[in-house]
């Protein structure tokens, strides 16, 4: 269809002449006015897509005061036609952002160019408008935030979503620096740079730091900070060239409230799992530690007159034995209260070690389904918190266990393997010779609660929580599965950053220790204060120490203090947890009294279970044993103790 103009021109004779062009041309001209009221009223009647326009008319409106109404009010563009050409009247025709600027005299071909040109450009515009109308309206229709910035890092846009999440309006925050709107902090509340480009250029986006939150606007509802995930990309045409940014994120908060409770309820079955299997390797070396110390207990109460050489021999074997399997408690112990611990601070670690932790923690449990062939290769440390990937190893190896069967541990195998993938990421796999699982069910293995007809012993949580940590390291876990053949998992995780010399913490030199201890060893004794209120432990100390220094007892840290205050010792063996006054309360005040003493003190401790304590742990440089501590650590902790330093 063609197109429909209005020609504005006050003399008739050039209006008639222009309008004969146009209709030659195949343009409709309805109307032409002579006024600039009258051109306003057909416009709103006939909606052209173009008015050529003459500058001078008569009445209170001139061409310029019209074009500029139309435009504002009907969003039609004009053409002016003129014999003015003045600075100050080009002036006032800019600023209409007219589509051209024809000067009379014209002929009919300069005319009907200067139509097409306007009509093309007008459509493009149109367009373009629709266009920038249709992506601003999907923008602000999504549920991610969306901020953008120019060259200048300055906020150039940001949608409802953006908008909810920072706690501001966007009048508020355009042109503002970007890290003035969108403030990412970490967990303690420091500031987090928002990486917007590389020195190489650019690339397709940067991720947001692991664990980033957002410290909303301070007049904003709810909670101060949103747990968020995304990215942000540079806005480029050319390489090289960055003419802003887009960021887009989302509110996690609830999810990662979800996951971590999704993590303590996985943990806990996880360990519910373990419960077997640790209930045979804590009860056969304790059974063993009984019986021996209980025969060690018969044979001296009945032989309280004196033993024979071969009973008494026996008795050494005996409690040999007992100290063996109180050992082998320890260690399961421990290992337990490494997977059960809470997340800490990450850093680099090797994917073998943490398959091998995987590897005794399910021990027993395995066994009983398969055998296990490592096939470990060179592959890059990768940076996660302690006891993350022993979790992540330890559900996919009950997974392959269970997925073998029972009672045929001979006849499958589970193979462990590492290596290297071609993007540098390291790579972990665990392949099964079980049944496999089913292509219609293999998209759904990741869904919490999910099972297997094949797992109906498994509490659908494992697979989840894999999912959930590897994914919050920035890697990847996916499953390929053959039915008849078996399944492998397969952990990629990004490599970790080299750690430089300069960021790296200094290394703490040993403690210096006062003269006491020169005197001490001059005269072949120390005095030993233990404070412990588990008198036991006390006791057992001193039947360690007792043929070589004097040592003393006490229960309460209190007392120990007024002790302090009246004798001089050399050692100090302290719990670190105890009911009145705790261990390290207790170091404040010897710091704070007795100075020269607070480096002697050697914390005891059955484990640290409160902030306040682990904190202490990692930062304070005396010696610390833990429960259950070996003879030999006792006696080497005195000695360091006495031993002059050089």
């Amino acid at each position: 269809m063609s197109a429909t103009l209005l020609v504005v021109e006050d003399d008739s004779t050039i209006a008639e002449t222009i309008r004969d062009v146009l209709v030659g041309a195949g343009y409709r001209v309805p109307d032409m006015a002579a006024s600039g009221h009258r051109a306003l009223q057909i416009a709103a009647a006939s909606k052209p897509a173009l008015v050529l326009m003459d500058v001078q008319l008569d009445g209170p409106l001139d061409g310029i005061e019209t074009a500029q109404r139309l435009r504002d009010e009907h969003a039609v563009r004009v053409v002016y036609l003129t014999a003015f050409a003045d600075d100050s009247t080009l002036r006032r025709a800019k600023l209409t952002t007219p589509l051209g600027y024809l000067k009379k005299p014209f002929n009919a071909r300069e005319l009907l160019v200067a139509v097409e040109i306007a009509l093309q450009q007008a459509a493009l515009e149109a367009a373009l408008a629709a266009r920038e109308q249709w992506f601003a309206t999907t923008l602000q229709s999504i549920g991610d935030a969306v901020v953008t910035t120019d060259g200048d890092d300055r906020v150039t846009f940001l949608n409802r979503a953006a908008q909810a999440i920072v706690g501001g309006q966007a009048s508020e925050s355009l042109g503002k620096k970007v890290e003035e709107v969108v403030r990412l902090v970490d967990r303690r509340g420091s500031a987090l740079p928002i990486k917007k480009r590389d020195s190489g250029g650019h690339r397709s986006a940067f991720p947001l730091p692991n664990e980033a939150r957002l410290a909303r606007n301070p007049n904003a509802p709810a909670s101060p900070t949103v747990e968020i995930e995304g990215s942000v990309a540079p806005i480029a045409f050319d390489v090289g060239s960055v003419f802003g940014t887009v960021m887009v994120f989302r509110d996690v908060s609830e999810r990662r409230q979800l996951e971590r409770r999704l993590g303590m309820t996985e943990r806990l079955a996880a360990i519910g799992t373990m419960a077997a299997g640790m209930q045979h390797e804590i009860n056969n070396p304790l059974a063993s530690v009984v019986a021996n110390v209980q025969y060690a207990l018969d044979v001296l109460r009945a032989r309280r007159d004196g033993a024979s050489r071969e009973e008494l021999a026996e008795l050494v074997n005996a409690l040999e034995d007992a100290s063996d399997g109180a050992e082998r408690v320890r260690r399961t112990v421990e290992e337990l209260r490494h997977f059960s611990r809470g997340p800490e601070v990450d850093e680099p670690i090797a994917l073998s070690s943490a398959i091998e932790d995987a590897l005794r923690m399910t021990a027993h449990a395995v066994r009983h389904h398969a055998t296990v062939r490592r096939e470990f290769g060179r592959a890059p440390r990768v940076r996660a918190e302690e006891g993350q990937l022993a979790r992540v190893f330890m559900n996919l190896l009950l997974n392959a266990a269970q997925a073998t069967g029972d009672g045929a541990a001979s006849q499958h195998t589970i193979v462990l393997t590492t290596r290297t993938d071609s993007a540098g990421r390291a790579v972990a796999e665990v392949t099964d010779d079980g049944p496999g699982i089913a292509p219609e069910m293999i998209h759904r293995i990741f869904d919490p609660f999910f099972t297997t007809p094949l797992e109906h012993s498994a509490m659908g949580l494992g697979l989840a929580v894999c999912h959930s940590i590897v994914t919050s390291l920035g890697g990847e876990i996916d499953v390929e599965s053959e039915l008849g053949k078996g399944t492998t998992f397969r952990v990629s995780l990004p490599p970790a950053a080299p750690v430089s010399s300069t960021s790296r913490p200094p290394t703490m030199p040993p403690p210096a220790l006062p003269d006491a201890g020169s005197e001490a060893s001059a005269r072949g004794r120390g005095k030993v204060l233990v404070v412990d209120d588990e008198i036991a432990i006390g006791k057992a100390i001193r039947r360690i120490l007792g043929s070589e220094h004097e040592v003393t007892l006490e229960s309460d840290a209190r007392t120990a203090l007024d002790r302090l205050a009246r004798e001089r010792y050399d050692v100090v063996f302290c719990d670190l947890m105890m009911p009145n006054m705790s261990g390290m309360d207790f170091f404040d005040e010897v710091a704070a009294r007795f100075p020269s003493l607070a480096e002697r003190i050697v914390f005891l401790t059955g484990g640290a279970f409160s902030p306040r304590s682990e904190e202490f742990l990692r930062s304070n440089r005396n010696i610390c044993l833990s429960k259950p501590f070996s003879r030999e650590s006792v006696s080497s902790a005195v000695r360091r103790m006495l031993t002059p330093s050089t």
